[in-house]
């Protein structure tokens, strides 16, 4: 387990799947799920190479058909600690023996973890090290805590007014022809009590920044995701947590067999090239925005 520290914010990550284990504020308040396997045994699951289900749990590519699971091997595997310091780390996963016998690609993927003040960025940086274009989804899975009973009264916030578009999922969580406007509340806001979980809701279209409040209006955590075209939120029925979930990739079309080189809405990788994209997730505390203030004022 790796623990990053600084004035603001502790959190610890795990080998298996670089997954974060916890996100904890100044004050000690844990802000990551964490864990239960009556609804959810997860907290943070990073997602590669493929973000959802497959149809029948396999694609293919140049006529050869590959299995995956949902969400992809990097849940399930342990990546390598490849840097760390009190304040960041990465961690590796380079494509091996177990890795091209259900997705065929050379690559390097990396998972780098930065503390920012009262915030830890995520950053995903996929290498393509092979002769050949390579195909995939990214994304992260992260659920924060929502204590029992307060669920109906929170609300998600965007940070500007936008008109996002629902893209149609069907029970079995496959993406389906279906696409229709999701009106928010005042062109911002997307009140929790309003959405039909477990069902996933998947946006594009949307602010690509997104505030949590609890039922008195005060913001929880927010999340920049800038370098992500797609906003997933998930529940498990009843949970005390929300999933905010942003994604580079959508799952299989509902009764297709994807072929990787056309599915629409993966990343496409030229040989040598190098992929970005990064996200933030800010907690907030009355000790931390006093912390920031006292730097804005030296």
């Amino acid at each position: 387990m790796v623990a990053l520290e600084n004035e603001c914010l502790s959190v610890e990550i795990a080998a298996l799947g670089g997954e974060m284990q916890s996100i904890r504020g100044r004050s000690g308040r844990e802000y990551l799920w964490q864990g239960d396997a009556a609804y959810w045994p997860r907290r943070a699951p990073n997602l590669f190479p493929c973000v959802g289900g497959l149809t029948d749990g396999v694609y293919t590519l140049r006529g050869q058909t590959y299995a995956l699971p949902r969400h992809g091997f990097v849940p399930v595997t342990e990546l390598q600690l490849e840097e760390r310091t009190e304040t960041a780390c990465t961690f590796l996963l380079a494509a091996n023996e177990g890795t091209r016998a259900c997705y065929p690609f050379a690559f390097a993927y990396r998972i780098r973890y930065a503390l920012r003040e009262a915030g830890v960025e995520v950053c995903y940086l996929v290498e393509n090290t092979g002769g050949e274009t390579m195909f995939f989804g990214l994304g992260a899975h992260p659920g924060f805590f929502i204590p029992k009973g307060q669920f109906d009264a929170c609300r998600l916030v965007f940070d500007a007014p936008c008109a996002p578009v629902r893209i149609g999922v069907s029970e079995k969580g496959f993406v389906t022809p279906r696409r229709a406007a999701y009106p928010l509340k005042r062109g911002r806001e997307l009140p929790l009590a309003g959405v039909n979980f477990p069902e996933s809701l998947v946006l594009t279209g949307m602010s690509r920044a997104v505030t949590l409040c609890d039922g008195n209006s005060q913001p929880v955590i927010r999340m920049d995701f800038a370098d992500f075209p797609f906003l997933v939120l998930w529940r498990s029925p009843g949970a005390p947590f929300l999933c905010i979930e942003p994604w580079h990739g959508l799952p299989s079309r509902e009764g297709i067999r994807e072929d990787f080189a056309t599915q629409p809405s993966l990343v496409c990788l030229e040989s040598g090239a190098q992929f970005r994209a990064a996200f933030t997730i800010t907690v907030f505390e009355q000790e931390q925005e006093a912390i920031r203030r006292e730097k804005r004022l030296c």
